[in-house]
């Protein structure tokens, strides 16, 4: 009976350890780094993707300006969105054309209006000299609709750092990124923002940093962002790929902002 025993202990253990070869669990990390306000009320933002200048600034809800660089300066990949004025097909208005990243969101998630303006872009031109290759009021920056679903291809990257740029108006506001790889567990992280309602609700842009370290494993990131409200309060701009796996702080988060309302931020590796 002992032996039996023994022998059962073995199969079992055996088995534990096969199973476990074809389902490892990778050492894969992915944590929202941090959540940065940089345009309230329609208020004018920049972004920048140039060589040596990848960089935002903006003002916040509490009127304060705010800045941040984007990985160390130079970034991998970038893809910026928004819907045609006539016909609201949602389109990339600037890529890196790598292919790298991907955005979709279906028509009936678009509103019926153009898109916002807000932002000042710089893809192909120094954002500190003129001319600007993408200025304020020209050119529509801003997509207005919930429900973008985004892919980042990270296959030949181990760590680095994906940033979102995303908002609303009024009510609830969810984006979560999910990296994922073949024979290994996804690894889940969430920024969620309750945004004022009522009259005293206004336009919110953030930029999200989301940092992936150990994912030689993986081989995707996709994020959903999602707007608990009519298309046409749903704010969304793209996404930025670094290889850098620590962004530089931002000079102020949203934990220092008054009556913004709940803010809930879930970290999960």
């Amino acid at each position: 009976m002992k032996r039996k025993g023994k022998l059962m202990l073995l199969v079992v253990a055996m088995a534990v350890i096969v199973g476990a070869s074809m389902n490892p669990v990778s050492a894969g990390l992915l944590t929202l780094d941090d959540t940065v306000e940089i345009s309230y009320n329609k208020s004018e933002f920049n972004i920048s993707v140039y060589p040596g200048n990848a960089s935002y600034s903006g003002t916040n809800m509490a009127g304060d300006a705010v800045t941040g660089v984007f990985g160390d300066g130079t970034v991998s990949a970038y893809e910026f969105i928004n819907q045609d004025p006539v016909t609201f097909a949602v389109s990339p208005y600037a890529n890196d054309g790598s292919g790298t990243i991907a955005h979709s969101v279906a028509q009936g998630d678009v509103d019926v209006k153009p898109s916002e303006p807000w932002a000042n872009v710089w893809t192909a031109s120094d954002p500190g000299v003129d001319p600007a290759d993408f200025a304020f009021g020209v050119d529509r920056t801003v997509l207005r609709g919930r429900n973008v679903t985004g892919t980042i291809d990270i296959d030949d990257m181990s760590e680095g750092t994906a940033y979102v740029l995303w908002g609303g108006i009024k009510q609830l506001i969810n984006l979560t990124a999910t990296m994922s790889g073949d024979g290994v567990e996804d690894k889940v992280a969430e920024s969620e923002i309750q945004l004022i309602t009522g009259n005293a609700g206004k336009n919110h842009i953030f930029a999200s940093s989301f940092v992936f370290t150990d994912a030689d494993d993986y081989d995707m990131i996709t994020y959903f962002y999602s707007h608990d409200g009519a298309a046409k309060r749903g704010r969304f701009m793209g996404s930025i790929l670094d290889d850098t796996a620590v962004p530089e702080p931002a000079t102020l988060s949203l934990l220092a902002l008054g009556g913004l309302g709940l803010i809930r931020r879930r970290r999960n590796g």
